[in-house]
């Protein structure tokens, strides 16, 4: 399967830049700058709009993983990763305006620095991650490895923690940026329900993750956005009319 990503500047109205990748599209993000795709087992990471001098130059793509990239842990100490010994496939992407993060069927959780186009950060887990959800900044990211259990993971301090009372169908998370390295949500549209979370750095047994509410969702309700302890999404009304919806998540 083909895919062309075609971007366009809007104030313009004139084509910026045209790509083809030769396999399924699992997922495409956007951030002010760069453009980061999975497919094929591999991200794909380039510039949106492409520069005069880029035009003719294949090497302002960057996909990962390569030969070239390093990697830090063979196999963790304790894991029990049936995927260990096979090839690095890339699984799950975040991107933040300043950090590309991709997760293995090996467990590896990278950090790329998109400032100085080097890696920063590996965090091995004991299964395979399949989805991962960051934070505005990239400095907190919460995965779903492939026993479906959630993690909170701080690429600052290398701690990883396990969220209790997860549930085990997750559609999407959301981080609150009024407070986006202490509050997210994670949207379960299988039970309708929203589960919020609050992540405090410093009590007397340390680092730890508490869930703080759990709310009903409304039929038809979408999701969007978390934004001071309110989810705000999009609600269908009869044929085709949307309405805007605030439900709070924090009490």
């Amino acid at each position: 399967m083909k895919l062309v990503l075609t971007a366009v500047m809007v104030a313009a109205s004139r084509k910026v830049n045209e790509r083809e990748y030769e396999s399924g599209v699992k997922n495409l993000l956007l951030n002010e700058r760069f453009a980061a795709v999975l497919c094929g087992g591999k991200v794909h990471l380039h510039p949106i709009a492409r520069s005069q001098q880029q035009q003719h130059d294949e090497l302002e793509t960057r996909i990962f993983p390569d030969a070239k990239q390093p990697d830090q842990h063979q196999q963790a100490p304790n894991a029990s990763n049936a995927h260990a010994g096979r090839e690095m496939a890339v699984t799950a992407i975040g991107l933040t305006n300043d950090f590309l993060i991709y997760a293995t069927t090996r467990g590896s959780l990278h950090h790329f620095y998109l400032k100085d186009m080097a890696f920063v950060n590996e965090y091995l887990h004991d299964a395979p991650i399949v989805a991962v959800y960051p934070n505005v900044q990239g400095t907190r990211v919460l995965f779903i490895d492939s026993s479906m259990k959630g993690f909170l993971y701080s690429p600052i301090d290398d701690k990883c923690l396990e969220i209790p009372k997860f549930p085990p169908s997750i559609d999407k998370v959301l981080w609150d940026p009024f407070d986006s390295s202490s509050v997210f949500a994670a949207i379960d549209n299988k039970s309708k329900q929203i589960a919020t979370y609050v992540y405090t750095p410093q009590t007397t047994k340390g680092p730890v993750v508490t869930k703080v509410a759990l709310t009903k969702l409304a039929h038809g309700f979408e999701p969007v956005l978390l934004w001071d302890g309110n989810i705000h999404g999009q609600k269908v009304l009869r044929l085709l009319a949307l309405c805007v919806c605030v439900c709070p998540v924090l009490h």
